[in-house]
């Protein structure tokens, strides 16, 4: 297979139509020709031509003189091509695991009676807002499951420490089920009872990228992924957030 039937099999599989391909491949061949002599060389009508150049320049991957846009068409190089590909699809990888977290959220709260169930924070001074704002709730204990690690992950080491020592001179305990063991843990566990603290170890590698906080009748949920970032994802369904009480109980029981 020569090269040009590679690169335009290519550029299809990338997205582009048959149309913009041979566009783009026959000006990128042919630098700084108008459009018309663009269409003529590759075969194209006059209205695919056009579309083609409209589309292609869109997404960036052509250019044209400022002062006449029909002139000097100029395309920026596959190496870009392969870059703004890779990057479009590292967006759409990112978009594609928000949406399939989206549908399980969905999935959970399908028969809630609240408008909005679930309210997904990633902006990071709202994460730590959210967290400060769960102290004024109305509980006096809480629980929770997860990695303590992934835990100063999302919300910050400093702001987390501060955090407990608020909640402690509030008077307010938590259970805690740790599914991970590492620095931030070994720090904590010396100072358990002193933070009103009771804590269970239960390593589970299925379970160490989030750290929820169960409490009222509410759950938050600190998730770190290496695609989506650090996000705060709130279920305020009571009837959700006692099933997960529930589940905890089972746990810590066990």
């Amino acid at each position: 297979m020569d090269i040009k039937r590679r690169v335009l099999q290519l550029l299809g599989r990338a997205g582009m139509t048959p149309s913009e391909a041979k566009f783009y491949l026959t000006a990128h061949r042919n630098p700084k020709l108008t459009i018309k002599d663009l269409q003529m060389k590759s075969g194209l009508s006059r209205a695919s031509a056009y579309r083609a150049y409209e589309n292609l320049k869109e997404l960036g991957l052509i250019t044209s003189s400022q002062e006449n846009w029909r002139k000097n068409v100029e395309t920026v190089s596959l190496r870009t091509v392969a870059e703004k590909l890779a990057k479009e699809q590292r967006r759409l990888r990112k978009v594609e695991l928000e949406l399939q977290s989206m549908g399980d959220l969905m999935g959970l709260t399908a028969f809630s009676h609240i408008e909005d169930p679930v309210e997904i924070i990633t902006d990071q001074n709202l994460i730590k807002e959210k967290a400060f704002k769960i102290l004024h709730k109305d509980w006096e204990h809480f629980v929770c499951y997860g990695s303590p690690e992934r835990l100063i992950d999302v919300i910050g080491e400093d702001e987390e420490k501060d955090w407990v020592k608020r909640r402690y001179k509030m008077g307010k305990s938590v259970d805690a089920v740790m599914t991970e063991v590492g620095d931030y843990v070994n720090y904590i566990l010396p100072t358990c009872e002193r933070d009103l603290r009771n804590v269970k170890i239960c390593l589970d590698k299925e379970n160490q990228d989030y750290c929820s906080y169960i409490f009222d009748d509410e759950v938050v949920v600190w998730h770190k992924d290496k695609n989506l970032g650090n996000r705060a994802i709130v279920i305020k369904d009571p009837l959700i957030a006692r099933m997960q009480k529930n589940m905890f109980q089972e746990t810590w029981n066990k």
